[in-house]
């Protein structure tokens, strides 16, 4: 089964109209089977003017849906509940794009209509698609190689 990771990436980039760098550090959600293949993925997935590039830190999050349907860059955390046999409410996070919160608690709606809405909040976790794809191509020594994800029948498309 694969999972959602929020894994932290610190790199140096240089300043707008000046010869020095500062110091960026941003998290990214990352879809992998384990965080072995999160660094792996992280680290091919590096672009050129990151300078410095260092992998701080990887956690597995709670979240179990990614939902992409909206054309927006603005990604918002539910986390919704479901009632387990017991009558408790178990918690679960999904990350939606989407403009505003109006928007995205009406796709919600449509989509987990039997679970209930516990809260709402706008995430800075970046969403990339290379970054969440199933499945991640790593390049060493100029030669791509394919790791297949279980259950996967594409063949022409590496993600």
């Amino acid at each position: 089964m694969t999972n959602y990771y929020v894994a932290k990436l610190k790199y140096q980039t240089p300043k707008e109209e000046s010869d020095e760098m500062k110091k960026e550090s941003k998290s990214y959600l990352v879809h992998a089977l384990s965080v072995t293949e999160v660094e792996a993925k992280l680290s091919s997935w590096i672009p050129s003017n990151f300078q410095d590039p260092e992998i701080t830190g990887v956690q597995e999050s709670k979240v179990i849906d990614l939902i992409t349907d909206a054309n927006s860059e603005t990604y918002w955390e539910v986390k919704m509940g479901d009632e387990n046999e017991k009558g408790k409410l178990v918690p679960f996070l999904v990350i939606i794009n989407g403009d505003d919160h109006f928007d995205v608690l009406k796709r919600m709606e449509k989509k987990y209509s039997t679970s209930e809405f516990i809260a709402i909040k706008k995430i800075n976790t970046i969403v990339d698609d290379d970054l969440v794809a199933e499945g991640m191509v790593v390049r060493k020594a100029d030669v791509e190689v394919e790791y297949e994800v279980e259950g996967d029948d594409s063949e022409d498309s590496p993600f």
